[in-house]
């Protein structure tokens, strides 16, 4: 049985687990050829062999431009296009407020978050952009939209990756690529402590996690994600980008 995603090839950086792992199955499920990248060799690995021969994976340190530059012209050159990059690497910063912020530490956590999705679409949107075709997903939170609900150095890293997805919507928009920014919310990932939140409202009921294919040409149908925070800009070529709800992929965990 074909799935909506037979012919694509997805990047998926921080793979290894979390949001990134979960989306790297589905994507297989449904027939994409998906690239793991991360730093933890042999959790990529396995996770690779499980989801199959269409899936690969191949070490990275977003943090690192030289890598991520081999991750995107290597899946490039072996598989002869990019049609999704996943920017969901990410680690869970440092707790504190502003008199003890750790710099350096606010250093490592900006060039992780917001660095690594800066090189993953300098290295991707200009061979979306040849081929008027593609579709780049950044990973934020909810955190950067509502203070005190993660740690400050990542929830000023998460803000920053949302307005950095408008901003490179508005200067790619005319030439076809499309720029998503998913926002989990009610979900505290193990890079966060785990139960850092458990006095908050509990997340929705788990659902299987689907993908909708929306007509040739036209934008997905506005939706919204378990916890009800999702959100994403998406641009047509020649077109003004406008926020909307995704609907393209809603997830168990989110």
């Amino acid at each position: 049985m074909m799935g909506i995603l037979d012919g694509k090839v997805a990047v998926i950086t921080g793979g290894t687990s979390g949001i990134g792992a979960r989306t790297a199955e589905l994507f297989a499920r449904e027939g994409a050829t998906t690239v793991i990248a991360g730093r933890r060799a042999a959790e990529g690995k396995a996770e690779a062999a499980k989801l199959g021969p269409k899936a690969e994976f191949v070490r990275a340190d977003v943090s690192v431009e030289a890598d991520v530059a081999a991750l995107i012209t290597g899946a490039v050159e072996r598989h002869g296009q990019l049609d999704c990059l996943m920017n969901c690497a990410g680690e869970g910063g440092s707790p504190g407020g502003i008199a003890s912020v750790d710099l350096d530490r606010l250093q490592r956590t900006l060039a992780i978050h917001l660095g690594g999705a800066v090189a993953g679409m300098k290295y991707a949107a200009p061979v979306m952009a040849a081929r008027r075709s593609g579709s780049i997903i950044n990973v934020a939170s909810i955190g950067g939209h509502i203070a005190g609900w993660t740690f400050l150095d990542y929830s000023a890293a998460k803000a920053a990756i949302i307005q950095l997805t408008r901003c490179t919507a508005a200067g790619l928009g005319q030439h076809g690529p499309g720029r998503r920014r998913r926002n989990p919310g009610r979900r505290t990932p193990r890079r966060l402590g785990g139960g850092l939140h458990r006095h908050r409202p509990g997340p929705a009921p788990l659902r299987q996690p689907t993908l909708t294919a929306p007509p040739t040409g036209a934008l997905p149908k506005a939706g919204r994600t378990p916890a009800g925070h999702g959100c994403c800009a998406h641009v047509r070529p020649g077109t003004t980008h406008r926020a909307r709800r995704p609907a393209v992929a809603s997830s168990a965990s989110r």
